[in-house]
């Protein structure tokens, strides 16, 4: 019964369109999930890479701290550290005034004050020690407040 009837040729066209155009939405719908997806896998990968400004920054004040003890001190004791300490003031900024690094008489520690986010500052407080005639920095606690590293 079917078999007699004649489909026009119009009607082949519009369903091969129909057809292709929903293939090609999918395959640009999946390109373009793939393009965010390797976008995320970059950015991340460039988070976990990226070295951070504290760690450049405490490492960089604490060398020169470390170097400024040998160079000035003959024999490294906590008492010499300490006279030395309180009779240079020692205060250390980085270049372009990011991070501090300051001795504290009352408190009788090292602070290390660098930004925490716009309009905060973090302060990472040291006692220090010596043993085997190296010095050793052991860390006591971090403190966050309102304000800029002076």
């Amino acid at each position: 019964m079917y078999r007699n009837k004649k489909m026009k040729k119009g009607f082949v066209l519009v369903y091969t369109l129909l057809i292709t155009s929903f293939c090609l939405i999918i395959a640009v719908y999946i390109f373009t999930l793939q393009v965010k997806i390797s976008k995320n896998v970059n950015s991340y990968k460039n988070y976990v890479l990226k070295e951070q400004d504290y760690d450049k920054y405490k490492e960089y004040l604490f060398t020169e701290l470390n170097e400024q003890i040998l160079k000035n001190i003959n024999k490294l004791e906590r008492e010499e550290i300490k006279s030395y300490l309180n009779r240079s003031s020692f205060s250390n900024k980085s270049e372009d005034n990011k991070a501090k690094i300051k001795y504290n008489s009352i408190a009788d520690n090292i602070e290390f004050t660098t930004y925490y986010e716009t309009n905060y500052i973090r302060i990472d407080r040291y006692s220090y020690n010596t043993s085997d005639g190296k010095l050793k920095l052991i860390y006591l606690d971090t403190l966050y407040s309102e304000g800029k590293v002076e």
